[in-house]
């Protein structure tokens, strides 16, 4: 099926996590509708990946624990409907619209429990164990944006003459925001690549990825985000007037990670759900 799909090095994939959609059983394999927001390089994409929910008939399917038994569907991008959705503060170039499905019908192999999917030999992928891992571009993307603007704050301020006449780089206020910005930023990526340098031990020894394992992943990244955020939002404070202006790029970077700390990888229930694991309870949340 995956020949099917992708069928050249060019082919891109863009999806939509939601099960926002509706998957209705049909010979050999199920007719597509539903409605998406954020489907980022969708305008790019030449099939889509979307979450929906099985239904038989008008019935939504459920799962053994009474759950919508979801699916994950791959359609080709001519049967989508890209609606002109993203006007936004920030990220404009990720062309995160809303997409469209009105009847559409795939293959049944064109469909994955995205979460649930065994291999050859009938085991499933350590890596789909714990979907958690398939949030980890977030935190690369969030922490880049806070080591990018210490970059601008330190390289732009440094030869900079204030308003009073005086070499803003020998204030210490100023002095003290770089190297909180640069803890902040720093500590983040330690605690994410500690986190990972663990997780991917435990998948070379074969050992299952624990329940604590899986919280702490989830932590980490939502953590990169808020740090990261802490982070800029200083450097801007303490640059005064002249982050003001487009030129020197802290304002992007400002519009930037605060569009990208609202998706919700980074959303606060993440601390909540992550406390449940430690506590040794579900999260209550299939991405972890």
């Amino acid at each position: 099926a995956i020949n099917r799909i992708l069928t050249s090095e060019r082919d891109v994939v863009a999806g939509a996590v939601r099960p926002s959609g509706k998957a209705t059983v049909v010979d050999g394999g199920y007719r597509i509708e539903g409605h998406w927001p954020f489907v980022s390089g969708c305008q790019h994409a030449t099939s889509m990946c979307v979450g929906c929910v099985i239904h038989d008939g008008d019935e939504p399917r459920l799962d053994e624990a009474g759950r919508p038994d979801v699916i994950y569907c791959y359609v080709p991008a001519k049967e989508v409907t890209i609606l002109d959705t993203w006007y936004t503060t920030g990220l404009k170039g990720t062309g995160s619209h809303d997409i469209e499905i009105k009847g559409c019908t795939i293959p049944a192999d064109h469909a994955v429990r995205l979460f649930a999917e065994t291999g050859d030999d009938g085991e499933m992928s350590p890596i789909l164990k714990a979907p958690g891992l398939s949030l980890l571009f977030h935190a690369a993307v969030i922490l880049g944006m806070g080591r990018h603007a210490i970059d601008i704050a330190t390289e732009y301020l440094k030869d900079k003459t204030g308003a009073r006449g005086t070499k803003v780089a020998r204030d210490a206020q100023l002095q003290a925001a770089i190297a909180q910005a640069e803890a902040k930023v720093g500590s983040a990526r330690s605690y994410m690549m500690e986190v990972l340098t663990d997780i991917c031990g435990a998948f070379d020894r074969g050992e299952e990825i624990s329940m604590r394992q899986r919280a702490l992943c989830r932590l980490a990244i939502s953590n990169a985000h808020r740090e990261s955020v802490a982070a800029v939002n200083i450097l801007f404070d303490i640059g005064g007037g002249s982050f003001s202006y487009a030129k020197n790029g802290m304002d992007r970077v400002l519009r930037d990670i605060r569009t990208g700390n609202q998706h919700i990888v980074a959303d606060y229930k993440t601390f909540e759900f992550a406390g449940r694991m430690l506590m040794g309870q579900p999260p209550g949340d299939m991405m972890f």
